[in-house]
């Protein structure tokens, strides 16, 4: 296969990009503040809604009847405690996804006793496909605004490839 570029007025392009590599920050963080509240959704999500196929017993004050999740699933809500420690906090333009839970290391990683039942770092790769498409749109849009004539990106991963 060949494949030939000419590239026609390079300067401008060059010096529209630098601009744009200058002032990356600023655009982005609403797509990182974004992209991290999708992670903290993902997690809350898999904590409620997946199904946990554990043991079932019985559990008081109040009495109810609990599922606990297996090693390997995410973890089973029962008081609601560890979906509330699950926060996202912003400082400048980066965002942090954590939970303050005591218990939530051993949670995701498991301990000498227990498998682990890990919701953080999978709630991560559920939501990178979302956040790289977020980052993707963003630096079409800027593209756009800066007025470039021409422009080629190639976002391999999820093999879209955008020619302007």
């Amino acid at each position: 296969m060949n494949v030939r570029i000419d590239v026609t007025d390079f300067k401008k392009v060059t010096e529209l990009m630098k601009n744009l590599e200058d002032n990356v920050g600023k655009p982005f963080t609403d797509v990182i503040k974004g992209g991290a509240q999708e992670i903290r959704n993902e997690a809350v999500r898999s904590i409620q809604q997946d199904p946990k196929t554990g043991i079932i017993y019985q559990r008081y004050n109040p009495r109810r009847r609990h599922q606990a999740s297996a090693k390997g699933e995410s973890p089973a809500s029962d008081t609601g405690f560890l979906v509330s420690q699950i926060k996202v906090k912003t400082v400048g333009d980066e965002a942090t996804v954590e939970s303050t839970a005591p218990y939530s290391s051993f949670l995701e990683f498991g301990t000498t006793q227990m498998g682990e039942r890990p919701f953080m770092h999978p709630a991560t790769m559920r939501a990178f496909p979302k956040i790289t498409k977020a980052i993707f749109n963003k630096i079409v849009r800027l593209i756009k605004e800066s007025q470039v004539k021409w422009v080629i990106i190639v976002y391999s991963s999820r093999k879209q490839f955008l020619i302007l």
